[in-house]
């Protein structure tokens, strides 16, 4: 199941790093319609539209808050003894 994404969420986009997303957009053609987000990258003045049937396939992702990155070093550093 594809992670929901709201305007404003910080998300990481592998590759590009972090990135916020801006809006969503619906494209409609004659025999489709396809709904994108718009990232804006914080590195780099890059803008990239992901299609929403993309988003676990490219790897996009919340952005891991500290305190969870500090259970993942824990859990790590366990399981390499």
């Amino acid at each position: 199941m594809a992670p929901r994404f709201h305007i404003g969420d910080r998300v990481v986009y592998p590759n590009h790093g972090v990135g916020i997303m801006s809006r969503s957009a619906a494209e409609r053609s004659a025999f489709r319609s396809r709904s994108s987000i718009l990232l804006k990258i914080k590195s780099s003045s890059l803008k990239v539209m992901v299609p929403f049937h993309n988003v676990t396939s490219v790897g996009l992702r919340p952005v891991v808050r500290n305190g969870e990155v500090q259970k993942i070093v824990d859990y790590l550093s366990i399981r390499r003894m």
